[in-house]
């Protein structure tokens, strides 16, 4: 053999291995989207929805985009007591990400509700 033919053989198995990477894995594949984390809170009345609009800017400044990396539902029973506790369970029902609740009232419900889901869930404005 000689150094023609030893080149030959070099460029042929070089070409030969860039075709199979360019077939198995291409240089442009399109990533995976990533999935929106899914946050619902619940608030007792109206009161509460500052709150909710305070968590989105406090998360906004940690980096989350809204829609990209986290989706928010707001659950707001306006003051009924008996609605809270239906939409402390249609939240759980809906196995979000993390639920989050915005008085003493959603708290309780959400609680009762979470005992066989054992979802997370953060607890803010609650008194004793």
């Amino acid at each position: 053999m000689n150094r023609n033919h030893i080149v030959l053989i070099i460029v042929l198995v070089i070409l030969v291995a860039g075709a199979f990477l360019l077939f198995v894995s291409p240089p442009f594949k399109k990533l995976p989207q990533t999935v929106p984390k899914r946050v619902s809170i619940l608030t007792a009345s109206d009161l509460q929805l500052a709150g909710a609009d305070g968590l989105k800017i406090g998360l906004k400044e940690l980096g989350y985009k809204e829609g990209v990396d986290i989706s928010y539902e707001i659950f707001n029973p306006k003051g009924d007591r008996d609605l809270t506790k239906t939409m402390a369970q249609e939240m759980i029902a809906k196995k979000p990400d993390l639920l989050v609740t915005l008085s003493t009232t959603a708290m309780s419900a959400v609680r009762d509700a979470n005992k066989d889901a054992q979802r997370p869930f953060v607890f803010v404005d609650v008194g004793n």
